[in-house]
């Protein structure tokens, strides 16, 4: 599922992104305690406003924060950006494809949104 809004500026594809109240745009996800989605598309100019594609549930490929385990694991949000914390419920970031190397920090990864 995905719905087309208005981002702020400094939003790039692969960020997780929440709604920010106060500006009425969505920005960068400090963390996953708030609704979250995933920018699949770079964001665009129009109607001057910069709007991008955002994924609230299904696959998608977002913005590494660290090393992500072969295995993968449970999705959890920090400064825009995924890593594996097996505590948190809001995802899942996928296992490694057969003998590739270890994703590293700023690589796009594939996550599935709940």
């Amino acid at each position: 599922m995905f719905v087309f809004l208005e981002v702020e500026n400094n939003v790039q594809r692969g960020h997780i992104v929440y709604y920010n109240s106060s500006v009425q745009k969505w920005a960068i996800a400090s963390d996953d305690n708030s609704l979250v989605g995933v920018v699949s598309s770079d964001p665009e100019n129009s109607e001057d406003k910069v709007i991008a594609k955002v994924i609230f549930a299904g696959s998608a490929y977002a913005i590494a924060d660290r090393a992500i385990p072969d295995e993968g694991g449970n999705l959890a949000v920090q400064n825009g950006k995924v890593y594996v914390d097996n505590t948190k419920d809001c995802g899942i970031i996928s296992p490694s494809i057969l003998n590739m190397d270890q994703r590293q920090e700023n690589d796009l990864v594939m996550v599935h949104i709940r």
